[in-house]
């Protein structure tokens, strides 16, 4: 089961018998993977990941979207860094990004 919310993420569940419960808090997480039909299987997905695991989670409901999630995942960083009084620095506006070479190939 995979909330989403002001805190950041929790993930909870049952694997071989054993419950299990994973926490990304707001303040760590500046944004998450998501897949369209990830490798034509489930639909969409979003992996979460620690530095010893990853977790493909694959919405059941109709109603979800993966591209509102991965957006207020940085949302949700960005207010936490205000909040602690730490805003993330300005973007990287008007600056040339080193891959625009491939976008005209």
């Amino acid at each position: 089961h995979l909330v989403h919310n002001m805190d950041g993420f929790t993930l909870t569940g049952s694997f071989e018998g054993k419950d299990y419960e994973v926490k990304w808090p707001a303040s760590e997480l500046y944004s998450c993977h998501i897949e369209y039909e990830y490798l034509g299987k489930y639909g969409d997905c979003v992996d979460l990941n620690t530095l010893e695991d990853t977790w493909y989670v694959y919405p059941e409901s109709g109603d979800f979207s993966i591209t509102k999630m991965a957006l207020a995942t940085e949302e949700l960083y960005q207010a936490d860094r205000v909040k602690m009084g730490r805003p993330c620095p300005p973007g990287r506006k008007g600056r040339r990004s080193p891959f625009a070479a491939f976008a005209r190939l």
